[in-house]
């Protein structure tokens, strides 16, 4: 019997603040149909809905009245409106089944119910709910009428680790099964999970009588000792664990490993019992194994030394390669340390990266490291450092190659492209000075004499008799001349070196230089220039200014662009140059190529001033150069 909750102001309140999704329906209408189908014969109500027909025409009896905010963050629902109108839309097969149970439920006049179903969200994932379902009646305008709140909590999470943890117990299960090893999975305080049947046949006894033991139970007494050592170690350590032992008549290698949870607990331990009676038989053949490796590294022309730790007096192996690359004997082993071969100002660094590789840690095995030789000499060697097992622990093998004179080389190259640079760096100030004192001079001498030329001869002509109309004539076309000497003198004197560049700086620059290339040619620029221009230094102002014209020289000979666009900006001590064509673009070959004069060029002239430059392909047409240079206002 379904009993009245009037309580209706508790029941709101608790609806809207509660963290919990929840959501009210109004099923009057589908408490009356199941009534009306119960009249109507309907009497196995598991088998009428069996049709999900039937089903969907319940759902349709069903009003929801209102959800609260938990609710519309749990569906991902932007309001109340948009998850009540389409909540359908929402249903999975899952959720059909589960409103099943719900109708059951109804049916057979119960008020409280739970079931497990999944939904989806309005972003299109899917979520697996627990749902709480309660069921009153309330009496609205004379008539009663029937209410279920249903409250839902999310537990996708926990379905998903429940299919990873059945997952990796069922894979787990199958590895047990299929090894020829003995096999067991215990807990961390020892009792036994699982067997294989490598470890029943061992033992003489079935799965059942296994399972539940404490693991000590079937050791024998000569290696419980050892076992618990081992196991103790392979939990605290969190790492696995090997060591050879001999139990119920042959040797073994008993490997101990501890399976960790999300969090890196030790959840697990899988121990594994490999016979290795033969093997331990066959001891002669594996030391004529071993002595055939030392032969190898005894004539290899790698340094290779063992240690276990760097920082104590323990070498375990040394070849001759190394007593000769080192300056140390073997005799010398007992009193140094491995690092002290390293160079002290890179001891933290070699000591940082073993301490890591010992402790498991992914880190690089090869690097160069500079060295110190017994006898003071600082070398540069290609070093290698790998972990190993030796003795049954993790000890470190090293290879080192002498590479001082390559280093050197190096070194040498750098010096003499360094010197390039600065010489390259001098060059272009020498020859900008130049360009500046020759423009100079063919704008104030050469211009000043052409235009005192054109004065005299001028004054000459106007002397001339009007009646001389051909003598008088005559000097026209002199004039004319020495007209244009004087704008092409101006405009070589302005190519060499353009006065707005000294006189009114490098925006006003480089607007008149594109100014010009608009004249020449029918390439559109769009130019997006900082008003605002700092007091740049001369060298800087000059590299810049030269690298752009050496920009758009390359545009127009090779590009064949339509557009460039142009950015200068000065922001935080930086300046950003950025030009971009749509052109047909420049391979990654020819921009490294050692006879792209023009792109060499403008990376020397970045570089001299301290600045980064960068070519890209813009997709799908075009170059993209960036460049970056900081700088210091002049107080000049």
């Amino acid at each position: 019997m379904l009993k009245s909750n009037n309580n209706f102001s508790s029941f709101k309140e608790l609806f809207y603040n509660s963290p919990t999704p929840m959501w009210e329906e109004d099923i009057t209408d589908l408490i009356n149909h199941i009534k009306s189908l119960r009249e109507n014969g309907v009497k196995d109500f598991n088998v009428f809905f069996e049709k999900e027909s039937n089903i969907r025409t319940c759902i349709k009896k069903i009003k929801i009245l209102n959800v609260n905010e938990a609710t519309l963050n749990l569906h991902k629902a932007k309001s109340k409106e948009q998850l009540i109108n389409n909540l359908s839309s929402l249903f999975t097969t899952k959720s059909i089944k589960a409103f099943k149970t719900e109708l059951l439920a109804i049916a057979r006049g119960e008020t409280t119910y739970q079931s497990i179903t999944e939904a989806k969200t309005f972003d299109n994932n899917i979520i697996n709910l627990s749902l709480h379902i309660n069921i009153t009646t309330r009496t609205v305008n004379n008539e009663v009428r029937y209410f279920s709140l249903i409250s839902t909590i999310d537990i996708t999470k926990q379905k998903q680790y429940e299919n990873e943890l059945k997952s990796n117990e069922k894979a787990l299960r199958s590895i047990l099964d299929t090894s020829q090893d003995v096999a067991l999975l215990v807990d961390t305080k020892g009792f036994i999970l699982e067997s294989n049947k490598a470890c029943q046949d061992l033992f003489g006894v079935s799965r059942t009588d296994i399972i539940g033991r404490k693991l000590i139970f079937f050791a024998e007494k000569s290696s419980i000792k050892e076992h618990s050592k081992g196991f103790l170690k392979a939990v605290k350590e969190k790492r696995k664990i090997s060591f050879k032992n001999e139990a119920y008549g042959k040797h073994w290698i008993t490997t101990i490993s501890p399976l960790l949870d999300k969090s890196g607990k030790v959840e697990k331990v899988v121990i594994f019992h490999r016979d290795v009676t033969k093997e331990f038989f066959d001891e002669k053949r594996v030391k004529e194994s071993e002595e055939k490796f030392r032969v190898l590294a005894e004539l290899a022309p790698v340094a290779i030394s063992i240690f276990k730790n760097a920082e104590i007096a323990d070498y375990l192996y040394v070849n001759s390669a190394w007593e000769k690359l080192s300056g140390y004997t073997r005799k010398d082993l007992k009193n140094i340390k491995p690092i002290d071969f390293v160079h002290p100002d890179m001891r933290d660094f070699v000591l940082k990266r073993a301490r890591k590789r010992l402790a498991g840690e992914n880190e690089p095995s090869r690097y160069e490291i500079k060295a110190v030789t017994k006898k003071g000499e600082v070398i540069w060697i290609d070093f290698t450092a790998i972990v190993i097992e030796y003795n049954n622990s993790p000890a470190i093998l090293n290879s080192a190659v002498d590479i001082t004179n390559q280093k050197n080389t190096e070194e040498k190259l750098k010096e003499i492209n360094e010197k390039l640079r600065n010489l390259s760096k001098y060059m272009n100030k020498v020859r900008e000075e130049e360009r500046k004192i020759i423009a100079r001079e063919i704008h104030d001498n050469l211009g000043q004499k052409l235009t005192a030329l054109n004065l005299d001869i001028s004054w000459i002509q106007e002397k001339i008799p009007n009646e001389l109309t051909e003598i008088k004539n005559a000097f026209d076309p002199i004039l004319e001349l020495i007209e244009k000497t004087i704008e092409t003198v101006q405009k070589l004197s302005t190519e060499l070196r353009p006065g707005i560049l000294d006189d009114l700086g490098l925006n006003n620059a480089i607007q008149w230089q594109t100014n010009e290339i608009s004249r020449r040619t029918s390439i559109k620029f769009d130019l997006d220039i900082s008003p605002k221009e700092p007091k740049l230094n001369e060298e800087i102002k000059i590299a810049l200014f030269r690298v752009y014209q050496e920009a758009i020289t390359n545009i127009i000979r090779h590009s064949k662009a339509k557009t460039v666009s142009v950015i200068l900006n000065y922001k935080n001590k930086n300046i950003s140059f950025i030009i971009k064509d749509d052109g047909i673009g420049i391979s990654s070959e020819k921009i490294e190529a050692p006879n792209s004069y023009g792109i060499i060029g403008i990376k020397e002239r970045i570089t001299a001033i301290d600045g980064e430059v960068d070519f890209e392909n813009v997709i799908p047409t075009g170059t993209l150069l960036k460049i970056k240079v900081p700088y210091t206002e002049d107080k000049r």
